[in-house]
């Protein structure tokens, strides 16, 4: 019934993240940004930061995602050299 947002629900829900942003990129374009800050929040759970960061600037949050992130892990100096 072609519901690729549902499709795509459901890839995350399994953390299928690769699947959940190739469909996002094809068929679900409305959720591409959303798809990409759930990625981002999911690998900063994980610790990932770096992977974090770049896929919060892929949802285009970055301005406060960013700041945020690297502030509560008190990381000033990467925060000033990523500002």
């Amino acid at each position: 019934c072609e519901r690729w947002d549902l499709l795509n629900t459901l890839y995350q829900s399994n953390g299928e993240w690769d699947k959940a942003i190739a469909i996002a990129k094809s068929k679900d374009r409305i959720h591409l940004r959303t798809t990409y800050f759930n990625y981002a929040q999911h690998l900063e759970a994980l610790g990932n930061v770096q992977e974090a960061l770049r896929h919060y600037e892929l949802s285009e949050t970055a301005r406060t995602e960013a700041p945020r992130l690297l502030c509560s892990l008190g990381d000033y100096e990467e925060l000033e050299n990523y500002i």
